[in-house]
């Protein structure tokens, strides 16, 4: 039975302009924000696998920018230290992230058996989700789904002592296609995601005002498929 866990909240993104010096730079902006800024936990790798509809609906409903639109992904961990990200260092787990203007809910279902490199194929992928004890209805929505797209970037995290706002970073960000090697078309920069409960947006106003990059509209899901598609 797979365990399901639902979480609702409020996203802002942000694009550091150099990405060696953005943890240190978030650090040094945040240090002084009331409650504080602690780790939450270690750096680490995230790998996905993006699916999508045979027409890639997700893709062209997230490019058109359409208010109500959702994300479907496998995604595991690795150590940031190890030598093969390929590697879980836990269980898979389902993702589907729905997004309702600013709002974001992001629904996780644990997936037994789980095999990273069944997610190559659609036959791999459906497979795991047959395993996976989804519920009748969620597993019936992703039964045409195909896996389009991999994905893996290095995630370092900061909360406030709270823990009401989360900040991530995520630096060598790479993508490639299902089957191919996820190291093969690295980008440069990144990506600063600061997330939060929608009760929660004076305090996120307050953090936001302390961060010295633009504020952006981003998808590394948008974004990477279309460096796969458009070499």
């Amino acid at each position: 039975m797979g365990n399901d866990a639902l979480e609702t909240r409020m996203e802002r993104k942000f694009a550091p302009s150099a990405a060696l010096d953005a943890l240190a730079v978030v650090d040094a902006h945040l240090c002084g924000v009331h409650p504080g800024i602690r780790d939450l936990h270690p750096p680490r790798v995230v790998l996905n696998v993006y699916l999508d509809t045979p027409d890639l609906r997700f893709y062209r409903d997230a490019v058109a920018g359409l208010p109500r639109r959702r994300k479907v992904r496998i995604r595991w961990y690795a150590r940031a230290d190890a030598s093969d990200a390929g590697v879980p260092v836990r269980a898979g787990r389902l993702e589907i992230k729905s997004r309702d203007g600013p709002l974001v809910r992001k629904r996780v279902f644990g997936l037994s058996g789980f095999d990273p490199a069944a997610c190559a194929t659609r036959r791999g992928v459906q497979a795991i989700l047959d395993a996976a004890g989804l519920p009748a209805g969620v597993r019936e929505s992703l039964r045409w789904l195909r896996p389009v797209l991999r994905n893996r970037y290095r995630r370092a995290y900061r909360a406030t002592v709270d823990g009401r706002c989360r900040v991530t970073i995520d630096t060598a960000l790479a993508d490639a296609a299902p089957a191919g090697r996820a190291a093969d078309r690295v980008r440069d920069g990144a990506v600063l995601e600061l997330k939060y409960a929608a009760v929660d947006e004076g305090i996120a106003a307050r953090i936001c005002a302390q961060i010295p990059w633009r504020l952006v509209r981003h998808s590394k899901y948008v974004t990477g498929l279309a460096r796969v598609l458009l070499p």
